[in-house]
């Protein structure tokens, strides 16, 4: 094979593993547009009872159009987590969720309005309400 035809090869073959990539990417910006934004954290609860959150200061958390969670703790970036596209095999049309993850573990964000619950930060486990502040 001549050189130009390996290099060909290559180009087609990374043009199309772009493009694939690429597809995944942005499920948030195309299907969950109103998720994206920045949040400030309102409450957190567990069985019912109001807690005090596990760290002090200003927590915020952000979905972004590039598919990610980020949570952050006085401004500084603490968590980041990626969209996963995987739905529960029971779905119900009372959860709203979509789901994020981070070294093979999933962790849903549920959202109704302009509000979202997650369990990772600031008390993991615990339902940590987040309202919408502004869109990005």
């Amino acid at each position: 094979m001549s050189r130009f035809t390996i290099f060909f090869s290559f180009l087609m073959l990374g043009t199309t593993l772009m493009s694939v990539t690429s597809s995944v990417q942005g499920v948030i910006k195309r299907d969950y547009k109103f998720l994206i934004g920045e949040y400030e954290l309102i409450d957190v609860k567990e069985d019912g009872k109001t807690l005090t959150p596990n760290v002090s200061g200003k927590i915020t958390m952000a979905v972004t159009k590039k598919d990610k969670l980020m949570i952050y703790k006085d401004g500084s970036l603490v968590e980041q987590y990626d969209f996963n596209s995987r739905r529960s095999p029971f779905p119900t049309e009372t959860e709203k969720y979509v789901l994020f993850n981070k070294e093979n573990e999933n962790y849903p964000l549920f959202f109704k309005g302009d509000s979202v619950i997650q369990f990772i930060y600031p008390n993991e486990y615990s339902e940590n309400y987040f309202r919408k502040i502004n869109t990005k």
